[in-house]
């Protein structure tokens, strides 16, 4: 199976299909730096069929207006082609696409326990780390991950209930 870190940011033309966890996105950008970033965050992620069910079509879009794109370029997320967030500038548009595909996740994703939570694992052992927004949770997992832990997620545990 295709790995994401064989992909080329130059020479992707059309949407990848991509394993994350229990769920399969699909991804479609037209700007070789949102690429540039996935495939480095997302390096070791399979690559699906092209055919495979989809479970999340999701999109980076820059703006339709004219102006926008010459002036302050914005991006658009779009899941399924539902825009569910105001436009951002340009620079935010890998952020963006990472925040919609948490909201994505957490907005559709029913059959599982969401919890707001970092979650990291060493030696066979998993951490869930849930704590409200601000409380230092992201900076206690820096740290962690630092130290020699391997990041899972630093924004959401999804925990599926009927597994013991």
């Amino acid at each position: 199976m295709k790995k994401v870190k064989e992909l080329n940011p130059f020479k992707i033309d059309g949407p990848v299909t991509i394993d994350v966890g229990p769920f399969v996105f699909s991804i479609e950008a037209n700007s070789h730096p949102i690429w540039n970033e996935f495939i480095s965050l997302y390096s070791d992620f399979n690559i699906s069929s092209p055919n495979s069910f989809v479970d999340f079509p999701v999109s980076i879009e820059h703006s339709d207006s004219l102006l926008r794109r010459v002036f302050r370029r914005q991006s658009n997320f779009k899941m399924d082609n539902f825009a569910p967030f105001i436009p951002m500038p340009f620079y935010h548009a890998y952020p963006m696409l990472e925040w919609g595909m948490n909201w994505s996740i957490s907005s559709y994703a029913h059959s599982y326990l969401i919890i707001h939570a970092a979650v990291i694992t060493k030696n066979d052992r998993t951490i869930i780390l849930p704590a409200p927004p601000g409380s230092g949770k992201s900076t206690l997992t820096a740290l962690l991950v630092y130290s020699g832990w391997r990041l899972l997620s630093d924004e959401l545990a999804l925990i599926n209930v009927n597994t013991k």
